[in-house]
């Protein structure tokens, strides 16, 4: 039975980053303009990918975003 509410926590948790991801993408600056002009400043594939074929990623992407979560906030 905790293993299924884990699993619905898990999957909760990516609907949250799902929406929290969907609200960074719609972000204004205070002039109007959008904070993410184009998909790549938003997702850099192949960044990514270098960080994975170099294993300097040590943490995830979710904690990654928890992070940068985090980082605003204190903004």
């Amino acid at each position: 039975m905790k293993g299924a509410q884990k699993k619905m926590l898990d999957d909760s948790e990516q609907l949250f980053l799902l929406a929290w991801t969907i609200r960074q993408a719609k972000a204004q600056k205070k002039s109007g303009r959008y904070v993410y002009r184009t998909f790549k400043q938003f997702f850099n594939r192949k960044k990514i990918e270098s960080s994975i074929e170099n294993h300097n990623n040590e943490t995830s992407l979710i904690e990654r975003i928890r992070q940068a979560v985090e980082i605003q906030g204190r903004k």
